[in-house]
This record gives structure tokens, sequence and C-alpha cells, in this order.
């Protein structure tokens, strides 16, 4: 999918549900463009019950279709939550995911970070330290234990949930 498709969406602040998985049709996200660029959005992403559920940052060249104007994104239509958007101090003119590497670094927030060759497993993290090629991170389990530290290589980044519910809880419990 290409970027102008999406800005469409987002100056028309219309609501979308994406679509990465092609073996789960019923894994999908539905929310508000919050940006996009040449090769990443960010999905201002609404939880099942219309709530803000975080921010979803995704390689567009994995989106393989989105929806709009259907019934499903009619049920989210008329959310309190839309108009109550959270703001984030991201420069979107930079590199989306250096972005969200850099609030959880110095926000000491919890992401959660999926890899192409493994989109189902995200590693929750905070981001201690990253350059060009590779990010350092303080891996923790989904009961907010300290697990390891590990290295990744920024390249292989396929998608990073930032606050969404199970960052929230990770984070509760770690800081």
């Amino acid at each position: 999918m290409k970027k102008e498709v999406f800005s469409r969406f987002k100056d028309d602040n219309e609501l979308i549900s994406i679509y990465q998985d092609i073996e789960d049709m019923d894994a999908v996200d539905t929310g508000l463009v919050y940006d996009v660029n040449e090769d990443h959005l960010i999905l201002y992403k609404l939880s099942k019950d219309g709530n803000f559920d975080g921010l979803l940052l995704l390689k567009l060249e994995d989106i393989f279709r989105f929806d709009f104007d259907g019934k499903y994104e009619k049920l989210f239509k008329y959310s309190k939550t839309i108009d109550l958007r959270t703001n984030y101090d991201f420069d979107t003119n930079n590199d989306f995911i250096i972005e969200f590497l850099k609030h959880s670094k110095d926000n000491r927030k919890v992401i959660s970070i999926c890899i192409e060759d493994f989109p189902d497993t995200g590693i929750s993290c905070i981001v201690e330290e990253w350059n060009d090629d590779v990010a350092l991170l303080s891996v923790y389990n989904e009961y907010g234990e300290y697990d390891c530290k590990t290295y990744i290589s920024i390249d292989n980044i396929s998608s990073i949930y930032l606050d969404t519910g199970y960052e929230k809880e990770i984070d509760q419990l770690i800081n």
C-alpha cells in the first residue's frame, strides 16, 4: 500500500481496519491513521470496545488489505475516544521506528517489538540505546519480571506496539 492512499484517511480522519496476517483474517487492527510516511504507518488503535488502545507502527509492505466505511468501522464511528486522541511527542518528520525507540528510552515506557520472521511474537522491552543498525533492549516477561538484555537489528522490526493494554500492564508492574 502506498503512502498517498493512507494519507487520505489521515486527512479525512476516517476509521480503517488493517489486515497484516493473511493466514488469520480475524487478526484486524482498527483505528485512525496517526501518521504515514513512505515506509510505515502509525495507527491510533482502538480496542474492541472503542477505547484508545495505544499506537501501532506497521510496515506498509506488510499490509495486504484494509477496510473502511463498513459495518465494523461504523461500530466505532461514534466512540468518544476518537475526539480524545492522545498526542505524543513524536517528530514524525524523522524515521518512525527511531521515534518509537526514542519515546521508550526517554520515558522508560514498555513497547512490544515484533520481528519480521516472527510477527506474532512480541518482545516486551524498554529501549536502552540504539544506533543506525541495532537497538539494545531490556526485556521483561508478562509478569513484569526482568528477563535479559538483547540486541536486535532495527531493519528486522516489522511492528511496534506502544500504550496498548498489555504494555500498560507491564509498565505498572515494573515502574
